[in-house]
């Protein structure tokens, strides 16, 4: 919606309002508030609930395999991807802003480990991009439309950065099959799925890069 994050405060969607700090503490002012803007009294809605539950699940399954500094980053990273998926569901949209610094940091992440580390990370997360670009490319030239979109191709680089060179065909493989099934689901739902129906696969790639990191890097580190 092209509306600021950091410089305005947060409003309620019905009535414009401006939040106090209060309205905005994570689950404990949804249940306070009864759902509903103190001011307009409309109902806020389940959705700002569970993206909130969301978070804090993964805050919890962070904590239960990472520990240390390690947790805190598996947090940062899965609540960042959490933002970058919910806004790729909403508008099919991965920014640049978004993307480009999570390649930065999954680099200096991976350069902590030593300069091996972050060799192959950086060649991790050049492969990435340029798989993609040329699985979308091809695409485009064997049909004459976009299949697959560059802000996928730059976080399947972000991926790379993060994961290496050896997590990122177990990460694609689980992207690709997670999204299979949800054309499967809607299959079985609507009963039909057509060829020109918007399918966001920048959620399947950050639950995959996440999942990934988390769960790898503990046996890396032992």
């Amino acid at each position: 919606r092209q509306e600021p994050v950091v410089a305005d405060r947060s409003r309620c969607d019905s009535c414009g309002a401006a939040l106090r700090a209060w309205e905005l503490v994570p689950l404990i002012s949804w249940a306070a508030l009864g759902g509903r803007c103190v001011r307009c009294g409309e109902a806020i809605g389940l959705r700002p609930l569970l993206i909130e539950l969301a978070y804090l699940a993964m805050g919890v399954a962070a904590l239960l395999v990472l520990n240390g500094s390690l947790f805190w980053i598996g947090c940062v990273l899965g609540w960042v991807l959490l933002g970058l998926a919910l806004i790729d569901l909403e508008a099919f949209l991965l920014p640049d802003v978004i993307t480009f610094p999570l390649i930065a940091i999954g680099l200096a992440v991976a350069g902590i480990s030593g300069r091996g580390e972050f060799l192959d990370h950086a060649l991790a997360a050049i492969l990435g991009f340029a798989i993609l670009f040329a699985v979308a490319r091809g695409y485009r030239a064997a049909t004459g439309r976009d299949g697959l979109g560059l802000g996928d191709v730059k976080l399947f680089a972000a991926a790379g950065a993060w994961l290496g060179v050896q997590g990122m065909p177990p990460a694609l493989l689980l992207a690709s099959l997670s999204a299979l099934a949800e054309v499967l689901v809607r299959r079985m739902v609507t009963g039909h799925v057509g060829r020109l129906d918007r399918l966001a696969f920048g959620p399947y790639l950050a639950l995959a890069m996440w999942v990934g990191w988390v769960f790898s890097t503990p046996i890396l580190a032992g």
